[in-house]
């Protein structure tokens, strides 16, 4: 978590002043991952006391899958099929919310990983 807003003379963490509250309504516009209002700008002259590992991100959902299939040519010469899928069932999964305070998106999620992806490929051994 960083802090970005002017005058911040040492500061480079914000203080947390309540308890952080997770909604989890990302998916609709404009909505926050966790309370925002449990953080605010330090004194002039102090640092911070937001710590490591204060804010928790959303977690991770992918099931990938792969199947192959070996066909023998010649007689020491073989050639393998193989197809493999990411994020087979297409789970939206978000990436971390903004986390420097004061900045334009902080608490919000506005993007997501990466959609279900497919691969095939041939492989000749020999």
């Amino acid at each position: 978590m960083g802090l970005s807003t002017s005058n911040t003379g040492l500061a480079s963490r914000p203080n947390q002043i309540a308890p952080v509250t997770y909604p989890k309504k990302w998916k609709t516009p404009g909505s926050l991952w966790f309370s925002t209002s449990s953080f605010a700008k330090p004194v002039p002259g102090f640092f911070g006391n937001v710590g490591n590992g204060t804010l928790r991100t959303p977690g991770l959902i992918d099931f990938n899958m792969a199947a192959y299939k070996t066909f023998p040519l010649f007689k020491q010469t073989s050639i393998q099929f193989r197809a493999e899928i990411f994020n087979v069932f297409n789970h939206s999964n978000p990436n971390g919310p903004g986390a420097n305070f004061g900045a334009g998106a902080f608490g919000e999620i506005t993007s997501v990983k990466d959609p279900r992806i497919g691969e095939m490929a041939l492989k000749l051994t020999f």
